[in-house]
Parts: structure tokens; sequence; C-alpha cells
């Protein structure tokens, strides 16, 4: 296990993260289909805990335990709770994000292994090993596979898995993207009498 460089610019706001052997927080379809198969179980009798274990042969993945966790695992990760605070392992039982977090601003693991973090209210994307989009965003949603809602002040902008961002758009109405239709790697949303096409910068 080895510590991914991180470019200086990112140092102050990057949570540290462990890589596998791999060197990379990537995993194949492969992986991530044998990952599906990991559930959640308690354990123990005067002293609980939690820990994953392989559905089909019920024994436990990893020699860590933790005091609660997501379920079953996405993409071959995992949000976990460790002493009251929150962070996420990947499918080697690696720590990926530390568990540094709150219950309110745990990690959310979207598609494609894209982890939204929460910094004091603002909010990044977080994905193999460096931040897609800084934690100055006041809200982050997924609208389509590989395609999330930036919010920021009265604008909204469209991100994609390169870090790449649309050019900003005024929020109209409550939700802009209602229409949002992406043909040919094209963005188009329908805004009153035209359906612009969004450029990514």
């Amino acid at each position: 296990i080895t510590e991914k460089p991180a470019n200086k610019q990112d140092e102050a706001q990057k949570p540290s993260i462990v890589i596998n052997k791999k060197g990379n927080t990537l995993f194949s379809d492969e992986e991530i289909k044998r990952s599906e198969g990991f559930k959640l179980v308690k354990k123990g009798f005067l002293k609980k805990y939690y820990c994953y274990v392989d559905s089909t042969t019920g024994q436990e993945l990893f020699k860590d335990h933790y005091d609660g966790g997501d379920t079953h695992f996405k993409d071959g990760l995992a949000c976990v709770k460790i002493k009251n605070h929150y962070g996420v392992i990947d499918m080697y039982g690696n720590i990926v994000i530390p568990a540094t977090y709150s219950e309110y601003s745990k990690p959310n693991i979207f598609d494609n292994q894209v982890i939204r973090i929460d910094k004091k209210g603002k909010f990044g994307l977080w994905r193999d090993g460096k931040y897609l989009f800084p934690c100055d965003y006041d809200n982050i949603e997924t609208i389509s596979p590989g395609y999330y809602s930036l919010t920021k002040d009265s604008e909204w902008y469209i991100g994609n898995l390169k870090g790449q961002r649309s050019n900003p758009i005024t929020r109209i109405h409550k939700s802009p993207y209602d229409n949002l239709i992406i043909k040919n790697q094209q963005l188009l949303i329908g805004l009153p009498g035209k359906i612009p096409e969004l450029k990514i910068y």
C-alpha cells in the first residue's frame, strides 16, 4: 500500500488517501461485480461490531471491524462508521477517505467511483486520488451517470468525469436540469423557447 502523491495546490483541502497496490482506486467491472456480493453484518456477543462478509461463503473479508456502514458496496466502495465518524473503504479494506466526517457530513458515493465530500457545508467531488471539483460548491448532485449538477451562488453548472465544467447557467426555476438531454456526449437542456447546447470547458 502506498500513498498517492498530490498536487501542491490541492494539499490544503484534500483528504489523505491510501491506495491499493495497483496504484489507483478505480476497479475493473469484474472487481466491481465481485464486490456486489459483499454485505455488512452485525456480530459479537458481549461486544457488538460490524464487518463485511462474502454473502456466498459467509467469510469475513477484512481484519478491521466497524461501528456501522453501508449495507453493500457500490462500485467497489463503501462508507463506514468508526468511532462515530465516517469514511470510505475500498473492496480490499483499504482506507480511501479517512473516518473524520460526522453523520451529517459523511461522504456520499455516486456512480463511477465518484465520492462527494462535504467540508464545512461546501461540496466537492473526489475520484481516483484527487478532486474532480474542489469543495467550494453549495450543492452537488448526480443527474446522469458521469454527469453532475454543481450549484454555486445563483448559478449552476454541469460537470463530468474529466473534471470539466459547463458554462454557468442562471437558475431560472426550481430544477433547471429537469429536461436535461445527453445525446452523443452533447449536453442539452430545455429552457423557455429554446434548447441550447452547453459547452464544456
